[in-house]
């Protein structure tokens, strides 16, 4: 009794951990970074309606997700707070859900502890549930939908009512909806003629006749023949988040590079730890299949495959962000695992063991490299010209900072009166010529605004500096930094 009181208040403490973690990255109030900044433009700018049209800067988001979006914004104006409290909330919803779903999975409290250490320390979920994008959305949209899918019901018919309203929020709240209301049909069907033996298909082809008919719907008012369709495919075609198809060598090679996405998802970087969760992920793998539970197979590995499958036809990218989703699949399949190896008989010996670099990974983090997390900076970078600017002085902004100041211009954070030259925007305008013609183009004391650089910043000072134009001051903070030149007359 004593040690049971012991588990609960280990899971009771981890759940408040998560949640108050994200609670102190979101009051942090980090600045906006460029990515945020494109979408928080048109949220900021436009009514609900013109945010059902196409969006500025080459954005995709659900329709949905947009809606709740700028209600928050409403109800929380000029501050980024109303825009990151919807992700803030799904983040906690996924929480919640993750852990009903390991509680209905693994009746070991080892395997619980061991899969929500995963998910409320892993450092990417606590950083994106305070990012103004869908990603939290979609992962609260995977794990709502497979809790209500395992979830016990007293009619069959409640289950359908209810999964038939789901899914079609699903629809409009998350680009990946298709992937994982199709994982619960299969799962499903599965169940239906497999374990529960009804084989009742009819009333589960109304279920996913609902569920194409609502998508066949918004695919066509929202996804065909968008004006950024070839954009996007040429974007990610760059950052080589389709699987290849054309030989064995690049397919085997784009699995190698997503399996360090993955990696980077979960927040592994230690390699011999990479090496035990690899072979808990084999362990659980092979267990399932032992236990001849291939209905979990089916629920926790189709997502991925799936996704890698439509990665392949182009129509979905296999990238970092993107399958941010699916990572509690892939805690559930490491901690089936740990939960095999569990009920063999070295539990105590197992937990600690792994525990301990578990710790170290996890726990470590908020010392050395706080969770108060930045992606760019650029409202000091503002705050410092606000301070110290003069009259007559004008600003440059690097097209990759537009976003950004536009969004702060916009609530009214900004409060300088001064000519402003905004650059040439362009995703891939590193080392441009358009930039160059731009500082060519600057006369007099001019502020010059970076976010977001890469290599163009050095490039573009160092072109400055080689004309031995005046640098008056400086200043440097995450990922932004503002500069004072004199371009004289």
């Amino acid at each position: 009794m004593k040690e049971n009181r012991i588990e609960k208040m280990i899971v009771a403490l981890l759940l408040i951990s998560g949640v108050v973690m994200s609670l102190i990255q979101f009051l942090y109030n980090r600045s906006l970074w460029v990515d945020e900044a494109n979408l928080a433009v048109s949220i900021i700018n436009r009514d609900f309606f013109e945010l059902l049209k196409p969006l500025e800067y080459e954005q995709v988001a659900p329709i949905l997700f947009l809606q709740i979006e700028k209600l928050f914004s409403l109800l929380w104006p000029n501050t980024e707070y109303g825009l990151r409290l919807f992700p803030l909330l799904c983040f906690w919803g996924s929480i919640y859900f993750f852990y009903k779903i390991i509680k209905k999975q693994f009746n070991n409290s080892y395997a619980i502890i061991f899969a929500l250490f995963f998910f409320v320390f892993n450092q990417t979920f606590i950083y994106f549930s305070s990012e103004v994008k869908q990603y939290m959305t979609d992962m609260f949209v995977l794990l709502s939908v497979f809790y209500f899918t395992l979830k016990e019901y007293n009619k069959e018919k409640n289950k359908l009512y209810i999964l038939g309203i789901i899914g079609i929020i699903a629809v409009f709240l998350s680009n990946v909806a298709p992937v994982i209301l199709f994982t619960c049909g299969a799962y499903l069907i599965y169940e239906d003629f497999f374990i529960t033996k009804k084989k009742k298909i009819a009333p589960f082809l109304i279920l996913f006749a609902v569920w194409l008919s609502v998508f066949s719907i918004y695919y066509y008012f929202f996804i065909y023949e968008h004006p950024i369709r070839n954009f996007m495919i040429q974007y990610w075609s760059a950052e080589k988040a389709f699987l290849p198809h054309d030989s064995f060598q690049s397919f085997f090679s784009f699995l190698i590079d997503q399996k360090r996405v993955i990696q980077n998802a979960l927040f592994i970087r230690l390699t011999f730890f990479t090496y035990i969760m690899y072979f808990l992920l084999l362990t659980g793998v092979i267990g399932i299949v032992l236990q001849k539970k291939f209905h979990l197979l089916i629920l926790f590995c189709t997502p991925i495959l799936l996704h890698l499958f439509l990665s392949a036809l182009c129509l979905y990218p296999f990238s970092y962000r993107l399958i941010l989703y699916t990572v509690p699949c892939i805690i559930i399949l490491y901690t089936s695992g740990f939960n095999y190896v569990v009920i063999t008989g070295f539990a105590k010996i197992c937990f600690i063991s792994l525990l301990i670099p578990i710790s170290f990974l996890y726990g470590k983090f908020p010392t050395h490299n706080p969770i108060l997390l930045q992606h760019g900076n650029i409202k000091e970078g503002i705050k410092f010209i606000q301070r110290n600017i003069r009259e007559n002085e004008n600003i440059y902004i690097y097209h990759f900072a537009i976003p950004g100041y536009e969004y702060y211009d916009s609530i009214g954070f900004t409060n300088i009166k001064a000519r402003i030259f905004k650059g040439i925007y362009n995703r891939h305008g590193i080392y441009s010529s358009g930039d160059i013609n731009e500082i060519n183009d600057l006369h007099g004391k001019t502020w010059l605004l970076f976010s977001h650089t890469f290599a163009d910043e050095k490039f573009m000072i160092n072109y400055i500096d080689s004309f031995g134009y005046t640098k008056i001051k400086e200043f440097k903070t995450v990922d932004s930094s503002a500069y004072l030149y004199d371009f004289g007359e």
